[in-house]
């Protein structure tokens, strides 16, 4: 007797599910006295803030010609890098779970955080998109000299790029701020009411 031998597409679907469950796997033994609620709030708050800072600190090394502001840039994008891997692991990589791993709250959730990051993806998409034509065109007129046009497209081109990496975190961020606490005892001993 010949079995049916699966599809390419389940295949696949069955090899990222255990590839995501091996990933879980090893994520749950990692940083476990910061999975509280109050440090995982404190990792977002730090890393949005290092982030913008970064963002800012760009622009103004990109338009000033600061080379010692790219180099903090440069350490404060490091420092992001390294809160990002620490909220990822916190929520074990919830935000990028495989649908099958979910429960249909959790997909939920997933699927009206990803609609809302499209939604800030495109308008974020079309004002930059503005800036960069409607604003080269703008200073063409002005007689702006072609340096200073570089810099008005660089320096937007990078910060739509910061951003739109900002907008892709929102989910796995929003996780870190909402999922419950670990410790909370209701969660460790349910009502029996």
């Amino acid at each position: 007797m010949t079995g049916h031998r699966p599809s390419p597409v389940t295949r696949y679907r069955r090899h990222r599910l255990n590839s995501f469950e091996r990933r879980r796997d090893v994520l749950d033994s990692r940083l476990h006295r910061w999975r509280t609620l109050r440090h995982r709030r404190t990792l977002v708050l730090l890393f949005c803030g290092i982030y913008l800072a970064g963002v800012a600190l760009g622009v103004v090394a990109v338009l000033h010609e600061q080379a010692t502001l790219l180099a903090l840039t440069a350490a404060l994008s490091l420092a992001a890098c390294v809160l990002w891997v620490m909220i990822r692991t916190l929520i074990r990589m919830e935000d990028m779970a495989p649908p099958e791993f979910l429960d249909e709250y959790e997909l939920a959730r997933q699927l009206r955080l990803r609609a809302a990051t499209t939604h800030f993806y495109y308008a974020i998409g079309l004002v930059y998109a503005g800036i960069i034509t409607f604003g080269s065109v703008w200073a063409l007129d002005r007689g702006w000299a072609m340096r200073d046009l570089y810099d008005l497209t660089y320096t937007t081109g990078m910060t739509m790029f910061l951003i739109i990496g900002l907008i892709g975190a929102i989910p796995g961020l929003v996780l870190a701020w909402t999922l419950p606490d670990p410790t909370d005892p209701d969660l460790l001993l349910p009502d029996t009411d």
